[in-house]
């Protein structure tokens, strides 16, 4: 299984902003999305993985998928804290998503609202979850906390006209790339 690297998310980062602290560079200049927008993925992920995630939405966005990323488009939300407000917010955000795909990094298990999104997404979308193992070079495995075993991998496949992409692996064979997963 190909499996997306730290390294590679940050080479993305690197090569569409000139910097994997994107993060930074954007809560200086903040917008807010409006809320009627829709997205093909809501990109669900530890807040600590800013870097890596910079790198995931420029991949996915080099699809052609419009990517949602809750401190790029409601920088208002406070990340850290559980709130009413919120859990409205990403409610109505997940409710405009096709996608949900949950960024699973070494240390993506330190989030609170991860699990939460995922609930919330799976139970008014089933069967549009994917999981997105993120990993370190040294140590390509990927174990994942257990519950994420129940929803579709994400890999970085090539193809035929020699670009790589996010998909995953349909039974008995074949792949469905993460765009045709999202026009569903």
């Amino acid at each position: 299984m190909a499996y997306l690297t730290t390294t590679e998310a940050r080479r993305a980062a690197m090569s569409k902003h000139g910097s994997v602290r994107l993060a930074e560079a954007d809560l200086r200049a903040p917008r807010r999305t409006p809320m009627t927008q829709t997205f093909d993925i809501f990109l669900s992920h530890y807040s600590e993985d800013a870097d890596i995630i910079a790198g995931v939405k420029a991949l996915m966005e080099a699809d052609g998928l419009r990517v949602y990323v809750d401190w790029l488009d409601d920088p208002q939300l406070a990340r850290t804290r559980v709130t009413a407000d919120n859990a409205r917010t990403l409610r109505m955000r997940m409710d405009h998503s096709r996608q949900l795909v949950y960024a699973s990094s070494q240390t993506s298990s330190n989030s609170r609202w991860m699990p939460w999104e995922l609930g919330y997404f799976d139970g008014h979308h089933r069967g549009h979850v994917s999981i997105l193992p993120i990993v370190e070079p040294a140590r390509p495995a990927f174990a994942g906390i257990e519950f994420l075993g129940l929803y579709p991998v994400l890999e970085r496949i090539p193809f035929q006209d020699h670009r790589t992409r996010f998909a995953r692996r349909d039974q008995p064979s074949g792949v469905t790339t993460l765009a045709k997963l999202a026009q569903r």
